[in-house]
């Protein structure tokens, strides 16, 4: 295995829990960010639904961080 691989697996697999936490935050971000979008009726307010859509992919980019941690935590087992 190439030690760069291992080090970004030891790295990121090292805290499981606070993977746990940002990748729940994350998809707390990312639904907030969806509702708004479904619970927008006003249809001149593109502003609104760009905010939405953002926040979507702030929340999205956190639960994925968080998912990494948690497969190179599952990962890191294995090696």
């Amino acid at each position: 295995m190439r030690p760069a691989f291992k080090r970004f697996v030891i790295k990121f697999g090292a805290d499981p829990q606070g993977s746990w936490r940002r990748f729940i935050l994350g998809l707390l971000i990312f639904i907030s960010g969806l509702s708004g979008l479904l619970l927008n009726t006003q249809p001149q307010s593109a502003w609104l639904d760009n905010l939405c859509v953002l926040v979507m992919l702030i929340g999205f980019g956190f639960a994925m961080i968080g998912y990494v941690g948690i497969f190179a935590s599952r990962f890191n087992r294995l090696l």
